[in-house]
């Protein structure tokens, strides 16, 4: 930039130019008739000045309406001296933005955000988004007591997936935000939630899938009342959940559930935990289990007996791996082969075994289990 300290004189026409738009003074060796002729074009010469003031003035304000965001700038440097002073956006710009789209979103899917930030943001988001909010998956980050508090004005909410919280949640302050859930239909327990001793509430009376992880004890399994609409029951990061317990949550609601899943890590309810599934759910259509939590009495005949009144419903059965040695020995092909062979899955359409299980799938016994399940019209794919 010039120099404003200098002395007017030594300050030159360019810098005039530059910062009062004035016109350039006439270099030495142009026609002098200009200087003449003036006085005959004098209109032409107000109208040349009144331009240049229009232009210099145009773009002043121009970049005058970039530099200063509320400011409206017109499309084209014609119409910038239309533009009244007035022309500026509403204070609360901030605050129309945030409420401009707060009311359309339906699904909030945090599941790939990375966060460690403080509660207090996962509150206002849940507080911004209450009116329109139904599938709320939560990311990797803390879910303390604001986030429990604001999900209660969630009213719409049908989807509560809390399973990726890292951060211990209180189980007794979770139960009491989902009271005020009325649509409530699916709920995933936080891995890392806290014991909890009180059974004193009421579940969503849409409710049919849950999964339960964190700290889920014997005594919470054997004191709550899990609702009858639960149709849909998996187990996975239960650290303090025994045989007993489990056994005694099936047996409360097996005989309504269609779908159930036991997986890893499930460490307390030993290695036979899961055989009992078809003796207390005889109405499955899909069961998914580790291999850790069962043996070969899932499908003998004292534990997956012939149903009198129906044929058994189970369609699909996934038989997973964590891949630790000498769970190949716990269960074989011809376990299954039998249970097939003597009809008591009539309704068996697939079957998926993980690569990990160390099954030979070239074995005599894997062939004759394909044969029989393909004989049955019975998909096997290994997973």
């Amino acid at each position: 930039m010039a120099n404003k300290s200098r002395p007017k004189k030594t300050r030159g026409v360019f810098y005039k130019k530059y910062v009062y738009g004035a016109a350039a003074q006439p270099i030495e060796g142009e026609d002098d008739d200009f200087g003449d002729n003036w006085e005959d074009d004098e209109d032409w010469s107000i109208q040349n000045i009144d331009n240049k003031k229009k232009l210099v003035k145009s773009k002043n304000r121009c970049v005058s309406a970039s530099s200063r965001p509320r400011q409206v700038a017109a499309a084209n440097e014609d119409d910038v001296d239309d533009c009244e002073p007035d022309d500026f956006v509403p204070k609360n710009l901030k605050l129309l933005l945030k409420k401009k789209f707060q009311n359309m979103i339906k699904c909030l899917d945090l599941s790939r955000v990375v966060q460690s930030g403080k509660n207090s943001y996962m509150s206002k988001l849940l507080r911004r988004t209450s009116n329109s909010l139904e599938v709320f998956i939560s990311s990797q980050s803390s879910f303390g007591a604001a986030p429990l508090v604001s999900i209660k004005s969630c009213l719409r909410l049908k989807v509560l997936d809390l399973r990726l919280v890292s951060e211990s949640v209180n189980l007794a302050e979770l139960f009491k935000s989902i009271q005020c859930l009325p649509e409530l239909e699916q709920l995933c327990f936080p891995r890392s939630s806290v014991t909890c001793d009180e059974f004193d509430f009421q579940w969503p009376q849409k409710l049919w899938y849950l999964r339960l992880q964190g700290g889920i004890t014997d005594f919470f399994a054997a004191n709550v009342r899990f609702p009858e609409t639960i149709t849909c029951l998996e187990f996975a990061h239960c650290s303090h959940l025994t045989r007993t317990g489990l056994d005694d949550i099936l047996s409360h609601i097996g005989i309504n559930l269609t779908r159930l899943s036991i997986t890893y890590p499930m460490p307390k309810i030993g290695d036979d935990g899961a055989d009992r599934s078809f003796w207390f759910c005889p109405n499955l259509k899909s069961f998914f289990v580790d291999i850790a939590y069962i043996s070969w009495e899932l499908f003998s005949e004292e534990l997956l007996v012939v149903l009198k009144e129906y044929d058994r419903p189970l369609r699909s059965m996934t038989i997973e791996s964590t891949g630790y040695m000498g769970m190949c020995e716990k269960l074989s092909p011809n376990d299954i082969t039998i249970a097939v062979d003597e009809e008591r899955l009539p309704c068996f359409e697939r079957l998926g075994l993980s690569a990990m299980l160390g099954w030979d799938f070239k074995s005599d016994d894997m062939n004759d289990m394909i044969s029989e399940l393909d004989h049955h019209n019975i998909e096997v794919f290994k997973i």
